[in-house]
């Protein structure tokens, strides 16, 4: 079992993957944009993070930047979300920030519990 969390602007998306990971038995912990995930983020441990690029406050590209010069959440793996249209500005944060996948809008239940579960296992701690 993992702690995740979800980082989303729309309850809908939000409540949606919550509930897809939850049955998967993982610890999931929601914050509705960036800034909120990050202040979560330095007082809670996470094992993975799921974020939607597009976000109000700090979106997700801002929120990666943060997270990876933070040496206490740097190693923290990261999913972002994306519509296809973003691809490749998700493509290339992926490369130079160390983003574990991309998740690209819509994705199926299947392929998100795949990409979840590649992350986790690649992943560099894990909680006991």
């Amino acid at each position: 079992m993992a702690t995740i969390l979800v980082v989303d602007d729309s309850p809908f998306d939000r409540a949606y993957m919550v509930e897809l990971l939850s049955i998967q038995e993982h610890s999931v912990f929601e914050a509705s944009n960036g800034v909120e995930a990050l202040a979560w983020l330095r007082r809670q441990h996470s094992d993975l993070v799921i974020i939607r690029i597009m976000l109000p406050a700090t979106d997700g590209f801002e929120f990666v930047r943060k997270v990876r010069a933070d040496p206490s959440t740097a190693a923290v793996p990261i999913i972002i979300v994306t519509p296809e249209h973003n691809k490749p500005e998700a493509t290339t944060l992926a490369q130079f920030r160390g983003i574990a996948d991309i998740l690209l809008e819509p994705s199926t239940p299947g392929k998100i519990l795949r990409v979840v579960e590649s992350a986790l296992r690649t992943a560099p701690y894990m909680t006991p």
